[in-house]
């Protein structure tokens, strides 16, 4: 069962909102897990019982609390209750010992922050070189499979250090979609013949990620993939500009 909180005011603000709230109060998730599904739409002030660690002040030592706002809150692979100190992070501070401590909750819908205004806000995210404007409609018109809504702002994802060197090396050949002179031939599956410029990161196992950036003449825009090391599972995206890319999907 949740401490005092405010979330029956919260409802209608998303449909992945909703449900996250409908599972959290209908008592088949325990708190923590509760806190991991809300935290994905909303900010969560908690109030405790007792001033807790949070964080470090600038001198480097422990700062108490007994009121703190989260960007996010999850539940770790290993089962471990967390808090990171930002909304994508992946991984966090251990903080299982609050859960006994949490006496109320206040919840900030996060949609206000990350919602584009219109159109032309959307669109000065995307760099032409990289994709037409005939797509970047279809994506404003359309909704993310992940969550279901429009595309916000934390659908751009920041293309990290490994992304940026793989990016520089794809940008030394990438004229423009229209252009096609450093391409190769792809194998042969489609009606007429398909070009395909790839420039990629393998980490063989190491530890890292699989980073890849292509563009294939029968399509107007580049991929981005970012794939755990030796699988086939990851995220995927659209090369947005030189720092971001659009999250598409993971699997």
């Amino acid at each position: 069962m949740l401490p005092k909180n405010n979330l029956p005011t919260m409802i209608g603000i998303s449909k992945g909102a909703d449900e996250a709230i409908a599972s959290s109060l209908d008592g088949s998730l325990s708190l923590a897990e509760a806190l991991d599904k809300l935290s994905t739409h909303f900010l969560i002030t908690i109030t405790f019982n007792k001033d807790m660690i949070i964080g470090r002040t600038k001198s480097g030592l422990p700062k108490f609390t007994n009121t703190h706002t989260f960007n996010r809150l999850f539940v770790s692979s290993t089962g471990t209750f967390c808090y990171g100190k930002k909304y994508h992070c992946r991984a966090g501070f251990s903080f299982n010992e609050a859960l006994e401590h949490i006496i109320e909750l206040k919840f900030k819908s996060r949609i206000a922050n990350i919602q584009f205004n219109s159109y032309e806000q959307f669109k000065k995210k995307f760099d032409t070189r990289f994709i037409t404007e005939k797509v970047i409609k279809e994506l404003w018109d359309g909704k993310s499979t992940q969550h279901g809504g429009k595309y916000n702002k934390n659908d751009f994802r920041k293309i990290g250090k490994v992304g940026k060197d793989v990016l520089f090396r794809f940008l030394a050949h990438f004229k423009s979609l229209d252009t096609h002179t450093e391409y190769y031939r792809e194998s042969t599956q489609y009606d007429i013949p398909v070009w395909v410029l790839r420039r990629e990161h393998r980490t063989d196992h190491r530890i890292g990620r699989d980073i890849s950036i292509s563009h294939q003449t029968n399509i107007d825009m580049i991929h981005y993939s970012s794939e755990r090391s030796g699988c086939c599972n990851g995220r995927y995206g659209l090369l947005v500009n030189e720092n971001e890319y659009l999250w598409l999907e993971d699997d």
